[in-house]
């Protein structure tokens, strides 16, 4: 089957209002709940929870 790739390329037409990314909503709208201090915090606390999980683990494998 061969297609007809400029006609199916301008087949697709995308209509956004156009709205540019600055006050265009989110593609997800759970996506934006938290607010910076929140992801901010969790992206401070990431790599002690990784390493505190890591840690318990290993203490508790060398333990036995």
């Amino acid at each position: 089957m061969k297609v007809d790739w400029p006609r199916a390329l301008a087949s697709i037409s995308v209509n956004n209002g156009d709205l540019t990314d600055q006050n265009r909503p989110p593609d997800d709208p759970l996506a934006a709940t938290g607010t910076i201090e929140t992801q901010s915090l969790l992206t401070l606390l990431t790599p002690f929870l990784v390493f505190g999980a890591l840690f318990v683990v290993i203490l508790l494998v060398w333990d036995r």
